[in-house]
């Protein structure tokens, strides 16, 4: 890089390129080039995973002989170091810097609502100590989102509302049933679809893809549920499916789409088979794939041929 830009200010100086033509080239150089700090962020974030490891190695071998509060301490000092760590890494000179301190301000939630768990396991209900601890971990996972909106803090902010919603209502239920346990992961997937898609909660993309992904879990674990009566079911789940397909290739949400894709390719062979039977549905499986790949496809070349006029 450094003989690259003695020829730039050689060419500059001759008169062969401008001073802005040369900063060009040095702005494109360093966006394309494969970047050492690359490297070494890779490398940073392998050693932590290896000195993470170690820890929680060390911290199990003796974690039988410590007190309740011995415990809350040692992991409320590792929770509060990251926070320190992440928050001063967050607001560095250079974005592998920041990008490290929103990793591991990510890596803090879980840890404070372990902490909690822990602390307040003493009371003889577990499912409600995994209430209150996701319910901290989801209020500390918002102020850090909203101090920065990056993908970090946004999938730290999902994963602690999914744990309340789902812990929330296995307690309310008292353990739940498998319906609930489905609706509940497919509600919060719909949910964060829309506040993504509307952008309520950037970055967009992230957001879609997790609700979206999510929805789908959900959807597969209730049709999985469900059994041989779910007819009804399995047609309102293609139904959403076809919908997040439209809405998909329409606004050219690519993680809808795929996500609507996938849905109809498992819920259409799955309602064959409750209707018809295995002989039927089996078959039925690859000519949907077939029969959503060409429809995807046409969209896609009608919709080249549109912005090509």
């Amino acid at each position: 890089m450094a003989a690259q830009a003695r020829r730039m200010d050689k060419w500059v100086s001759e008169g062969i390129i401008s001073q802005d033509q040369a900063d060009s080239i040095h702005e494109y150089e360093r966006q394309v080039a494969p970047s050492r700090g690359s490297a070494i962020e890779v490398l940073g974030y392998l050693g932590a995973a290896l000195a993470a490891s170690a820890g929680f190695m060390m911290a199990s071998g003796v974690w039988s002989d410590l007190s309740r509060t011995s415990r809350v301490a040692l992991v409320g000092v590792a929770a509060i170091a990251l926070v320190i760590i992440g928050e001063t890494a967050a607001r560095g000179s250079t974005d592998v810097i920041r990008r490290l301190g929103a990793m591991m301000l990510m890596l803090a939630v879980p840890v404070i609502g372990a902490a909690i768990a822990i602390a307040v396991d003493t009371w003889g209900e577990p499912r409600l100590a995994v209430v209150i601890a996701s319910g901290g971990a989801l209020m500390a996972a918002a102020i850090m989102y909203g101090q920065r909106q990056s993908s970090p803090q946004h999938i730290a902010l999902f994963l602690a509302s999914l744990s309340l919603a789902f812990s929330g209502f296995m307690f309310a239920t008292d353990g739940g049933s498998e319906i609930i346990i489905g609706s509940v992961i497919l509600g919060v997937g719909l949910i964060w679809v829309i506040l993504a898609a509307t952008d309520t909660l950037p970055p967009r993309l992230v957001g879609e893809i997790l609700g979206a992904l999510t929805a789908l879990a959900g959807s597969s674990f209730l049709a999985a549920t469900i059994g041989p009566s779910a007819e009804p079911v399995a047609v309102a789940l293609i139904a959403i499916a076809i919908v997040g397909i439209a809405f998909g290739v329409t606004r050219g949400h690519v993680p809808l789409t795929i996500a609507g894709a996938t849905g109809v390719v498992i819920f259409v062979p799955w309602l064959a088979t409750e209707i018809f039977g295995s002989d039927t549905g089996v078959p039925i499986a690859p000519m949907s794939i077939f029969v959503v790949g060409a429809v995807l496809a046409a969209w896609a070349i009608y919709r080249a041929r549109k912005t090509l006029r």
